[in-house]
């Protein structure tokens, strides 16, 4: 369960397959809206993983998919 400080709260259910976790999400706005969500998280390399949002609802509506590409360290500057 989380928390936020503006009153919204949510829950995933976790599930490994393979390499990845998927996490089935609902959560309450602080305005009573209620949404979901399926997120993925999966590596990418030794030193990143992606994290996707699908089938995303919000209130009667639905919510755009999104990926991200999470880097633990960035590459070196070219000199």
């Amino acid at each position: 369960m989380l928390f936020d400080s503006d009153g919204g709260y949510g829950e995933g259910h976790w599930t490994r397959v393979d390499q990845a976790w998927i996490i089935k999400s609902t959560a309450v706005m602080p305005d009573g809206d209620t949404g979901s969500a399926t997120i993925v998280i999966e590596p990418a390399g030794p030193d990143k993983f992606t994290l996707k949002g699908l089938d995303r609802i919000l209130g009667d509506g639905t919510q755009p998919d999104f990926e991200a590409t999470i880097v633990r360290k960035p590459p070196q500057a070219a000199q």
